[in-house]
């Protein structure tokens, strides 16, 4: 999906008023690549926070708790610094599905999700080090797949775009031909809403 450069730029602040350090807590290369498009000078340091936590209450609590752990465990390593972590979840009735473990099992998610709908919980958590400020929100986004062949299973299974990706497709890739409707954020689904992120860094300027 080409966005233009215009529409980039109604969205964003004045980037250039953010004088602490932006740190991206993730190693997904949508979320650096979602930032990269902004004037925002930041850099990536992974966590390695222990995300294997126990389902509690609901989905978005639960994906916000995430990105907290995240979050906290980068911030750490940083002082005056913004830190910016995110976490994405799969839901289809009531199930969360994780990313795949093999090909097996992604074929199991995509079958699941051939012509039906699922929901996708994305969070974003910031925390302002030097004003001790902490923002966050989940973004829930309805998506429906079209009933999906075995011939279009086995084509992007042998692809390597499924593997890395919770629910087994990525929205910005050859898996946008599975999808028939989406309401709500396109880039929750692709891992981060970047309007929302724009807005609650507008709040720390």
């Amino acid at each position: 999906m080409n966005i233009s450069q215009n529409y980039l730029s109604s969205l964003c602040c004045d980037m250039d008023s953010i004088k602490k350090q932006v740190v991206l807590a993730s190693k997904s290369p949508r979320r650096k690549e979602l930032l990269e498009k902004f004037n925002i000078d930041f850099i990536v340091d992974p966590s390695n926070s222990d995300e294997d936590i126990d389902f509690e209450s609901d989905f978005e609590c639960y994906v916000i708790k995430i990105a907290e752990l995240k979050c906290m465990e980068v911030a750490k390593r940083y002082s005056n610094s913004i830190i910016v972590s995110s976490d994405t979840i799969v839901v289809h009735n009531d199930t969360i599905l994780t990313k795949p473990t093999d090909r097996k099992s992604a074929r199991e998610m995509l079958e699941k999700l051939s012509g039906n709908t699922h929901l996708v919980y994305t969070s974003i958590f910031v925390f302002d080090q030097a004003k001790n400020k902490k923002l966050y929100e989940c973004v829930t986004t309805k998506v429906l797949f079209f009933d999906l062949t075995d011939k279009e299973i086995d084509s992007y299974l042998d692809s390597s775009e499924p593997y890395d990706k919770a629910g087994a497709y990525g929205i910005q890739g050859i898996g946008a031909r599975f999808v028939k409707n989406i309401e709500g954020c396109f880039y929750s689904v692709m891992g981060f809403p970047i309007s929302r992120f724009i807005r609650m860094i507008e709040q720390l300027i």
